[in-house]
């Protein structure tokens, strides 16, 4: 996290990312402060769904799934007006309740007015569109766990990195 946002309050943070820009802060550090905000709503809203949920359900979304920041928004360099770049990554545990947090979770930011750009897929299903697409491989190779299991992420980053040096040349060139 950015040194400045130590000890201010998440509601805090548009006044403080205004007045580090109008006081002619860096942008790096505006887009940091941003990412900060974003973190914090999109976790905040995964959260409030988990706890809605019965127990079980909520368990198994926390072990089989996780909510990524990607592109932009993964490198934590939220420009103003971005969208938020998310993707819910799960794998075969998750599959039945995943498709109703994720509708719940888009619904909550848009409601919220965030434009969001979204996914929902497995690490195989990301990988296979990753190969096919240079926008969509370089989107996921900047991603980062935002809540649930940062493992799948992991897991997506070396599949990545292995496809990227079984043809670099073919990658470099898309």
């Amino acid at each position: 996290r950015y040194p400045l946002v130590t000890g201010v309050q998440t509601c805090a943070l548009p006044i403080w990312i205004a007045a580090q820009h109008a006081a002619g802060g860096p942008g790096i550090q505006t887009w940091g402060l941003a990412s900060d905000l974003c973190d914090a709503v999109v976790v905040g809203l995964w959260e409030a769904l988990l706890d809605e949920l019965p127990p079980a359900t909520a368990a198994t979304l926390r072990r089989h799934a996780a909510v990524v920041a990607h592109g932009g928004y993964g490198r934590r360099e939220m420009a103003p007006f971005s969208d938020i770049d998310l993707m819910l990554l799960y794998d075969r545990q998750a599959a039945g309740p995943v498709a109703a947090a994720a509708k719940r979770l888009l619904q909550d930011l848009f409601d919220a007015g965030a434009e969001v750009g979204q996914s929902v897929r497995t690490v195989s299903e990301a990988c296979r569109l990753a190969a096919a697409d240079a926008t969509i491989l370089s989107s996921l190779l900047e991603c980062r766990a935002l809540g649930g299991n940062a493992d799948l992420v992991t897991r997506l980053e070396a599949r990545l990195r292995t496809m990227l040096r079984r043809a670099p040349k073919r990658h470099a060139r898309a």
